[in-house]
């Protein structure tokens, strides 16, 4: 356990203790630590494809559905909203911070989606 944590707080590796006895050569160790790298990186350079929609409206989910019955009975209070402040100072690039809101947006569709209640 204290090589699991020391790989943990020095590596900023993340590996089940099975691995220790799985690999149980520095050298062995040394690949599985690797290719965990290689993991880590593919999934941060991977691209976030948007799913195709066949259909224009989609049913909402169950979370969606409490969070709506709660701002139905709760209206105007916003409990479920975490408000968050930065103090920037020196320039600031008024283009880029534009431009990585509007890429933050278009990768995740949930700051997309918006709710309209329909008649039935």
């Amino acid at each position: 356990m204290l090589v699991v944590a020391w790989l943990r707080k020095t590596l900023k590796v993340e590996l089940p203790i099975s691995c220790l006895f799985d690999y149980p050569t520095i050298i062995e160790l040394n690949r599985q630590i690797s290719e965990y790298r290689e993991n880590e990186l593919r999934l941060l350079t991977s691209s976030v494809k948007p799913l195709l929609r066949t259909k224009k409206e989609l049913p909402i989910s169950l979370i969606q559905l409490e969070f709506w019955i709660l701002a139905q009975l709760n209206p105007g209070i916003p409990v479920h909203n975490i408000p968050l402040a930065y103090r920037l100072t020196g320039l600031l690039n008024v283009t880029a911070l534009t431009q990585s809101i509007v890429e933050i947006v278009r990768r995740h569709e949930a700051l997309r989606t918006t709710f309209a209640i329909a008649e039935r």
